[in-house]
């Protein structure tokens, strides 16, 4: 019976640590998915960031192609229109750049929080593990008399030490 719980005990202190191995393997996985959203977006920030750019450029050469073509000079009215524009544009981009940005920090913040995980789950199995393992073995040894010692009662005198069983027939083997 007793050596069945150490068996029993030794097993879920296997399976402790198996399961922080599987929960930090899990959450190392879960952050390397983050990590590569991450880098996903900030492609996608220099892609709007060429986008708006180009499309800054056309509108402006659209608007300086119209006003040469209507014979006015780039000065006055026509120039502060085609500021405007621009200064509207760029304020798209970057509010544009800046929700990916922040979308891209997110996801990096969810990488670390995963990979803090990983080494919790660890080290969360490891302790478990090993803590049901040594109870286990300290359990089995008091209830097999390995940390008592042995004792006799005897009349008159009380509860002494004595040799343990066997003590004297096992040290004279090869006698």
């Amino acid at each position: 019976m007793g050596l069945a719980l150490a068996a029993l005990g030794l097993a879920q202190g296997v399976m402790s640590i198996t399961k922080g191995m599987a929960e930090s393997t899990e959450a190392k996985y879960n952050a390397k998915i983050k990590e590569q959203q991450a880098q996903m977006i900030g492609v996608s920030q220099e892609l709007e960031a060429a986008q708006y750019n180009r499309q800054i450029g056309r509108a402006a050469s659209t608007s300086i192609a119209r006003t040469g073509k209507s014979g006015l000079a780039m000065s006055g009215s026509p120039m502060a229109v085609l500021l405007d524009t621009q200064t509207q544009m760029e304020m798209d981009k970057a509010i544009g750049q800046y929700n990916l940005e922040a979308e891209k920090r997110f996801a990096l913040s969810e990488a670390s929080m995963y990979k803090s995980k990983a080494k919790t789950a660890m080290m969360q199995g490891v302790t478990q593990g090993f803590t049901q393992i040594l109870t286990t073995g300290l359990d089995y040894g008091m209830r097999s008399g390995w940390f008592t010692k042995p004792t006799a009662n005897i009349v008159g005198k009380g509860t002494i030490n004595v040799a343990p069983k066997n003590y004297y027939l096992k040290n004279t083997k090869g006698l």
